[in-house]
């Protein structure tokens, strides 16, 4: 399932604290026992799949299987290309060891009246708000973020609140790419031995 996730959404089967939940938003999405690929956090909107086939959760979210996401973004100032550049090769965020994996940034826009700035990035990892952080080290604030894109699967004309089943061509075209992935992982465990 494709989900548009509204901002203020938990991305959680359930919450202790009684918010609403992504489950909440598709009837009969508990009886399907939908769980959520990954993670957008509540202050995030976009694109989340969701589904019942435990055995593509690991594929679909760990980094090492390279599923790109598109995130259109948008920050507050005009940052210098050597920011951005810096971002799009990596950094270090706060409380991490690893640098975060080299991204694609699209410069869509930039308003001087109201000094921000709308970009497009492509991350093929998720570390916890990883955009907000990697924008907050060098100085420019995330002010929206909505996921348009993860891996084949497109938001298209999908509203905040809306979802849909994905495509027999969504479907198979991510599971081609998990087929690839674990043969990738077979082979990197066999050359092991």
């Amino acid at each position: 399932v494709a989900l548009y996730k509204p901002k203020g959404i938990i991305t959680s089967t359930s919450d202790e604290k009684g918010r609403r939940t992504v489950i909440d938003m598709i009837a009969g999405a508990d009886q399907l026992r939908l769980l959520p690929v990954g993670r957008l956090d509540r202050d995030s909107a976009g694109l989340l799949l969701l589904t019942n086939d435990n055995s593509w959760l690991h594929i679909l979210t760990h980094p090492s299987f390279d599923h790109q996401k598109r995130y259109r973004v948008i920050i507050q100032g005009n940052p210098l290309n050597s920011a951005l550049q810096k971002v799009s090769k990596g950094v270090v965020l706060e409380g991490e060891i690893l640098p975060t994996k080299p991204c694609q940034i699209d410069l869509l826009s930039y308003d001087n009246s109201s000094d921000l700035m709308v970009m497009d990035v492509i991350l093929s990892e998720g570390k916890n708000r990883q955009i907000r952080r990697m924008f907050e080290l060098i100085g420019h604030p995330v002010k929206n973020i909505t996921r348009l894109q993860y891996g084949p699967v497109k938001l298209k004309q999908l509203r905040p609140g809306d979802w849909r089943y994905l495509s027999d061509s969504e479907v198979k075209k991510l599971k081609q790419k998990n087929l690839k992935a674990q043969i990738k992982t077979f082979d990197s465990e066999k050359s092991d031995y």
